[in-house]
């Protein structure tokens, strides 16, 4: 049913996005990352985020510590009313913010601090879950920490229903502290009730024996709770389904008491991560965040470009209804997603593209805030890109205000060029952008017959008022409106000669590619850990391995992802590999073989020691992040960090250090926005992993 005054459209052909109504840049002379944005009940808005040293420019208050909690009260109008600073004397990061009862407010993030500057909470461990309530001008009424001995990162927050609160977060900690429960994993889910004072009513670590990470929480209808985030963990512990890819997306529902209802893990075959999670008007779920992988497995779309948006709209009992894969010809992290009073959605994050794939408008710098509304069946309805010319302009929080227009908030680096219309203040500074409510000048209306969100050309008629009657659309690209898996957004079924994508071509990009980019990811004595890009149009691959120098190859089919462990090796043997391309079964339509690569495996020891592993938290970055590893023996340590180029630009450690956990914490402010790998160097072997710095 249509709500008077409220209207929805789906378009191929898009419609032009709302102007700018206002905008304000506001920071000290540092560094300034905004991560929340919440209209408040006065008509005005709460900024929370993360502020360094102390009182300049905007800033009115001295720095606590490295990193503050800054929160910023704004107007109607976005003018600044009063602005406040929380911290100890090491680094606070704010990462939510949400508008109590009483018209206070709470603040949720973490900390490393210790019972120092503003902060009278006990200290735990490396870092704690750390929740601040205040009235309404900013002074601190009660505050909690919660966390055990290691370190724990709260990044969700959310109201629940007996007027107390639900807290999502990670945590790399054991029984210790407040903590009750053994860890699964490197890292947990950890998820903790508490009542309207936040005082614990129950807790639950929720994780597979690897690293998961969560990013989403909120309460259902049912007074139970969903929970996104990223994990990767195979079947194990509280998992119960296969890992697919590099990294996916694992969403958990629990009933009123933190007990798990059922659990989805969602992905394809590289890297996916999960950044916002709300459930939907038909009890089901909207999940946004960002993809690298190929059209495989749950992902029904290559990726447009190196990393795209994914948003995914499952059932209320967490099966995946569609899927949408969103972007430019580069580099897209989608950070947020909200609902529309439309019944669609708002999403937004940051785009390095230009004109290409699903982005019609050239980039302003490097990243650019990217806002993209869709409907209910996730087409694009408008878009825009907003950024000066600096580096990164980083889209974290958007939500559609009471007047239906929208409000951006993030972070910038640019000065008074492209869409900003004042200079910064410092290094980076809040970024908060308002948009107009969206007027309508009506429409075509099409029939969809077949219900996928795009109509037939021949069956129309022109809605002057934008009523949108049941059945009919305004998109009218359909070729065939009775097949619903026939539409514009689909690609082509290779070797069917059908045309499914309606473009007037049949089976085109049709070409089975061999795989590229074969690397070695890690060694070990008797084992190899191999990886390649994946290929267009593969539904698997064949990989082969021989030793060097001899005739006989060893055949592993690989499915579902561009990763494979060989095992059974000899110790300090060449071994050579290649890989090949399944782009259609039954009749096999296969790649030529790949270019050969080549690994040496390890000197054996007496016994063989535990593979080390290494995990970067938070990842992407910006400010700081940990490296994490255990050690299962005593060894030689060099931590390293490189550029996409392969130029070293920082070493982290380099000297021996004893068996067990370790934890080294760097300030990636140094670095430039970017890619960059750690390559974590031991006498049993190299590992390597990505770090994205915003």
């Amino acid at each position: 049913m249509l709500v008077p005054g409220i209207w929805s459209l789906t378009a191929t052909a898009q419609i032009s996005a709302p102007p700018i109504q206002w905008q304000n840049t506001i920071g000290g002379s540092y560094i300034d990352e905004l991560y929340d944005v919440i209209q408040t009940t006065d008509g005005g808005y709460l900024l929370g985020g993360k502020s360094y040293f102390g009182a300049s420019a905007d800033k009115t208050e001295p720095g606590y510590g490295r990193y503050d909690y800054w929160v910023v009260k704004l107007d109607a109008s976005g003018a600044v009313t009063w602005e406040r600073s929380y911290g100890g004397d090491l680094d606070d990061q704010l990462n939510k913010v949400l508008q109590t009862p009483d018209g206070g407010y709470l603040l949720a993030g973490y900390s490393y601090s210790g019972n120092t500057g503003n902060k009278t909470t006990t200290a735990y461990g490396d870092a704690d879950y750390w929740l601040v309530k205040l009235d309404n001008l900013g002074d601190i009424e009660w505050q909690q920490s919660y966390g055990g001995k290691g370190a724990d990162w709260l990044t969700s927050l959310a109201s629940t229903a007996d007027s107390g609160f639900i807290l999502g977060g990670t945590s790399g900690s054991g029984i210790s502290g407040i903590k009750t429960e053994p860890a699964s994993g490197q890292t947990d889910y950890w998820v903790i009730k508490t009542d309207s004072k936040g005082v614990l009513q129950w807790q639950n670590t929720i994780g597979g024996n690897r690293r998961d990470y969560l990013f989403a929480i909120e309460q259902t209808t049912d007074d139970g709770y969903i929970i996104g985030g990223q994990s990767w963990s195979p079947v194990s512990g509280d998992k119960t389904e296969a890992k697919i890819g590099g990294t996916d997306f694992w969403v958990v529902k629990l009933d009123s008491a933190g007990s798990i209802v059922w659990e989805n893990t969602i992905g394809s075959n590289q890297t996916e991560a999960p950044k916002s999670i709300h459930q939907t008007p038909d009890e089901g779920y909207i999940i946004g965040g960002y993809s690298n992988s190929a059209g495989l497995k749950d992902k029904t779309e290559d990726c447009k470009g190196e990393t795209d948006y994914w948003v995914i709209k499952l059932s209320a009992g967490g099966i995946i209804e569609w899927d949408r894969t969103i972007g430019g010809s580069h580099v897209e992290y989608l950070n947020d997603v909200a609902l529309t009073n439309d019944g669609g959605y708002i999403i937004g994050g940051e785009s390095l593209s230009g004109i290409s794939g699903d982005k019609n408008e050239p980039s302003r710098g490097g990243y650019d805030y990217w806002v993209v509304k869709i409907n209910s069946t996730g087409t694009i309805i408008w878009q825009k890109t907003l950024g000066g010319s600096g580096f990164y302009d980083i889209l974290h929080a958007i939500r559609q205000c009471s007047d239906g227009g929208y409000i951006l908030a993030g972070f910038s680096d640019s000065g008074l060029t492209g869409d900003k219309t004042e200079a910064g203040q410092g290094a980076a500074d809040y970024w908060v952008v308002k948009l107009e409510p969206l007027a309508c000048s009506g429409w075509t209306v099409y029939v969809d017959a077949d219900n996928d969100g795009y109509g037939d050309p021949d069956n129309n008629f022109f809605s002057p008022d934008c009523i949108l009657p049941p059945g009919y659309i305004t998109d009218g690209t359909d070729c065939n409106d009775a097949d619903p898996d026939i539409h514009p957004m689909v690609f082509d079924i290779c070797y069917n000669n059908i045309d499914e994508n309606c473009d007037g071509l049949i089976d085109e990009n049709c070409i089975c590619a061999a795989p590229v980019n074969l690397s070695i990811v890690s060694v070990t004595p008797a084992s190899a850990l191999l990886s390649w890009s994946a290929a267009a149009n593969a539904i698997s691959y064949k990989v082969q391995f021989k030793q060097k120098k001899t005739d006989t190859w060893t055949t592993i089919k690989v499915e579902g992802t561009n990763t494979v462990e060989v095992t059974g090796l000899d110790a300090s043997t060449e071994y050579a590999w290649q890989v090949k391309s399944r782009c259609v079964k039954n009749p096999d339509v296969l790649s030529d073989w790949s270019k050969k690569n080549f690994f040496i495996t390890g000197a054996l020891k007496e016994s063989l020691v535990t593979p080390f592993s290494l995990e970067i938290y938070p990842n992407p970055a910006s400010g700081n992040t940990t490296l994490h590893f255990n050690l299962p023996d005593a060894s030689r340590i060099t931590l390293q960090i490189f550029d996409v180029n392969g130029k070293q630009v920082q070493t982290v450690i380099d000297k021996t250090l004893a068996a067990g956990d370790h934890a080294f914490q760097i300030n990636t402010a140094t670095l430039s926005q970017g890619i960059y790998f750690v390559r974590m160097t031991t006498m049993d072997g190299t590992m390597n992993q990505k770090l994205i710095v915003e």
